[in-house]
């Protein structure tokens, strides 16, 4: 395969390295354009939009797509500590996508809904103390922003208690798809195609998943839980990540097939650990 790959490339190498000049120097004619948000690519943002137009695609389509790939990572961040996780599930299920209280109170709903979620407490890195907490949150923070939420640490009118004020901010850039919901468009996203998924009996059979970030946010999300837990459990889970249950169920497919995510419940912390 990989002689095959170098063969090749060798034969359209030039017309890969022409292909790649035309569109630099049509790319070097279009003014620098002004940036809707800032990026701390500052640079690489600029260029896709330069690069749209010769590219063929439409103007800001790159930036849209780099875009998403930021606010995946900085999701797959958030969902790869347990705390995160916990969280974002709480704040899902909040109609306005706010939460406001004292620490203390914080960490008592999220213990609360890790027991629903089956996630332990007492893992390593779950949160002991409110002081612990608010650490947690502040490195958190950062993540949170990049998807939408704001993140303030102020005290209350009354009393001055110091309180946690967590919200979703409509009309930043994660505002287009629901907090834990992949866009729809991931063609750009990340270069995915159908994948080839063969099964125990060699047949090879098409089975499109969708991105791998929702592919790696599936995984985390399963990872945050401290389980044994079904597979029905799963599919709940990833259908929470994707907002499709047939997308949920084939990632979970593919999953399965790697070998990451089994049937057995008794045996997912042994694989997904």
């Amino acid at each position: 395969m990989i002689t095959e790959v170098k063969a090749a490339f060798a034969r359209d190498h030039a017309e890969i390295l022409g292909g790649f000049l035309d569109a630099l120097v049509k790319a070097l004619r279009v003014p620098k354009p002004e940036i809707p948000r800032s990026f701390r690519m500052a640079d690489f943002a600029s260029w896709a939009c330069r690069l749209a137009e010769p590219l063929g695609l439409a103007e800001g389509e790159l930036l849209d797509a780099y875009a998403r790939n930021v606010e995946q990572q900085a999701e797959e961040a958030v969902r790869a500590d347990i705390t995160g996780e916990v969280l974002l599930d709480i704040l899902e299920d909040i109609p306005e996508k706010r939460w406001q209280g004292p620490a203390t109170e914080l960490l008592s709903n999220l213990r609360t809904r890790a027991e629903e979620l089956h996630a332990s407490s007492r893992q390593r890195n779950w949160p002991k103390s409110s002081t612990v907490l608010g650490k947690k949150v502040r490195i958190l923070k950062d993540s949170l922003g990049k998807i939408g939420y704001k993140v303030d640490f102020t005290r209350s009118m009354h009393g001055g208690k110091r309180i946690i004020i967590i919200e979703y901010q409509a009309g930043t850039p994660a505002s287009s798809h629901k907090l834990g919901k992949v866009s729809t468009d991931t063609s750009l996203a990340s270069p995915t195609s159908p994948m080839k998924v063969t099964g125990d009996s060699g047949d090879s059979r098409d089975t499109i998943v969708g991105s791998f970030p929702e592919r790696n946010r599936v995984l985390a999300t399963l990872r945050a839980i401290a389980g044994p837990f079904s597979l029905d459990y799963a599919v709940e889970r990833a259908i929470k990540v994707t907002n499709d249950k047939t997308r949920a169920e084939k990632t979970l497919k593919l999953l399965q097939d790697e070998g990451l995510v089994i049937e057995n419940p008794n045996r997912y912390l042994e694989v997904i650990r």
